[in-house]
């Protein structure tokens, strides 16, 4: 285990989230910086520490903001760095110059963080749409995934071709604003049949997401919108679960928007990933 980017520890005994927290832990600040990962640059908020280093992965349409209690808050628990970061267009980072590709909206993860010198040893946390996007990033980079933490996932398991299909010709009818934000979600979504055509072929490729383990978190109360929609959505965590040989973590009285509603949970199995 190493300290990368300086940590500095005082003495402090505080509480975070409703929980007990350990002794001499720093408060530490987050740190902002833009870095190119290739023709355009993204904005990444780390908070200094050691290794594994957890990255937080936004769900569809949402920024770093998403993450920033949970940044806030660990530090009270753990000493490990902690990474957000705004995807392309997303929140103060630019669009990409070369249009939506989900392998390479995770090169530039990937890109950043080797830049910034966080990117050997990483526990992924991703929600909603970031399921998918975790998956591919430990496809492609496995020996650097110590761990993933998938929080309600959007994954290869629920998501099928014809949704996928009947996704896109939503967007098409559909008015983003026409701004860094609304170009790259519509991007995104234009692209959602690759997307979910790239990590079934991920998902076929190995038996578990990740080689050093998983853990999976469903919403406790239901929210999509039809009951078989539901039941497919808590089946796919199951089988997701299933792959990372642990079991499914219930966010009882919960619905989707977890990090938020389900701030206490997230952080307690982020504290025992940390940990193992």
């Amino acid at each position: 285990m190493k300290t990368i980017i300086g940590l500095v520890v005082t003495s402090l005994s505080l509480s975070a989230c409703g929980y007990n927290t350990p002794q001499n832990l720093p408060s530490r600040d987050i740190l902002e910086e833009k870095v190119d990962v290739g023709g355009y640059q993204l904005q990444f908020k780390y908070t200094p520490g050691i290794e594994p280093v957890i990255v937080f992965e936004s769900g569809g349409g949402n920024d770093s903001n998403q993450w920033r209690d949970i940044q806030e808050a660990l530090p009270y628990s753990i000493r490990n760095a902690l990474v957000s970061y705004d995807r392309a267009g997303h929140g103060d980072s630019e669009l990409s110059i070369n249009g939506y590709d989900i392998e390479a909206e995770m090169a530039a993860l990937h890109t950043g963080l080797e830049t910034l010198g966080l990117g050997d040893d990483v526990i992924l946390v991703g929600h909603s749409y970031a399921g998918l996007l975790v998956q591919m990033y430990a496809h492609k980079y496995p020996d650097s995934v110590n761990n993933i933490l998938f929080i309600d996932p959007n994954n290869a398991y629920y998501a099928t071709i014809a949704d996928a299909k009947q996704a896109v010709l939503e967007e098409l009818d559909s008015l983003r604003p026409d701004d860094r934000w609304g170009k790259a979600v519509k991007s995104q979504m234009l692209a959602y049949v690759e997307t979910i055509e790239k990590s079934k072929r991920v998902l076929e490729a190995s038996s578990s997401p990740n080689k050093n383990g998983c853990v999976v978190i469903t919403a406790g109360e239901k929210w999509r919108e039809t009951p078989e929609l539901n039941a497919r959505w808590r089946q796919s965590h199951l089988q997701l679960a299933a792959t990372c040989a642990t079991p499914l973590v219930v966010a009882s009285g919960q619905e989707h928007m977890l990090p938020s509603q389900a701030e206490a949970l997230v952080i307690s199995e982020i504290v025992k990933m940390a940990k193992l």
